[in-house]
């Protein structure tokens, strides 16, 4: 009656856990990374899709930005009576100078990145190291 072996009526041990536990705990965990395997293809596939309608959507956002210049171009050309040369080299020059500051701008240094996390990373070593010297203190 004391051996912790012995099962109950209902199948479980007298430790409250059925004999085939592991057995069980094996097929919920390949459950779960078939689970996980399934949903991560379906994930993938969904932003797969996103990044071609965005991609899609990019270069033809780009396509209608240059014809809508083109035709400022024109219109300004045939308005001021200049040459279209000229407007579209001021208009050339309006996109690339604001591009040359952003791009210097965004060349500087960032910022550092997860300081807060840095700092506990740092405190943590200090912390570990002060416990092994503590630990070879009293060794």
């Amino acid at each position: 009656m004391n051996d912790p072996n012995a099962h109950s009526a209902s199948g479980a041990s007298a430790g409250g856990l059925p004999p085939d536990w592991q057995d069980a705990l094996i097929a919920l965990v390949a459950s779960r990374i078939e689970l996980i395997r399934l949903e991560s293809r379906e994930a993938a596939r969904a932003a797969s899709r996103k990044g071609v309608m965005a991609g899609a959507g990019a270069a033809l956002l780009i396509f209608g930005w240059l014809l809508a210049l083109a035709a400022v171009v024109g219109i300004a050309a045939s308005v001021t009576g200049l040459g279209w040369h000229w407007v579209a080299l001021v208009t050339a020059l309006m996109h690339l100078i604001p591009a040359f500051f952003l791009l210097r701008a965004a060349k500087a240094a960032p910022p550092p990145t997860f300081p807060v996390t840095r700092e506990e990373f740092i405190k943590d070593r200090e912390w570990l190291n002060n416990l092994r010297n503590h630990r070879k203190s009293n060794d």
